[in-house]
């Protein structure tokens, strides 16, 4: 576990638990406990994928998006606005603007997709 993240984030320390290799501190690994409908959804929306050997469950991308815009730090928004340019992705935007709508989370998509483009998008729409 790495003490030094948890004391630095106190509100997730029921919440998450981050692990990080001494060799590799750039790449931790969060296990994060599902607290809410949106959370088991992406539980059950999971994919196993095949990364050096190891079989690793991983959410989806749209799921990445909602968790992050939901702890709403500024390396979280970073994420999700590396996650939004990446042209080999092609994001489900319905299901992402339902559980956006859901979460209360309108806004900081749109500043998502702004930030992304230059300009506004509205809902179902793909930034380039």
């Amino acid at each position: 576990m790495n003490q030094r993240w948890l004391d630095a984030n106190p509100m997730a320390k029921a919440r998450v638990t981050r692990f990080a290799a001494p060799s590799c501190p750039d790449y931790p690994l969060d296990i994060i406990y599902a607290a809410d409908r949106h959370e088991h959804e992406t539980l059950a929306r999971a994919q196993r994928v095949l990364l050096q050997g190891l079989s690793l469950t991983v959410v989806s991308p749209e799921d990445l998006i909602l968790l992050k815009l939901k702890a709403s730090r500024p390396t979280d928004f970073d994420d999700v606005l590396a996650i939004v340019k990446n042209p080999r992705l092609q994001l489900d935007l319905a299901y992402l603007w339902d559980w956006v709508d859901r979460l209360g989370l309108q806004g900081e998509l749109q500043y998502v997709f702004q930030a992304a483009t230059g300009e506004e998008h509205g809902s179902g729409q793909q930034p380039p």
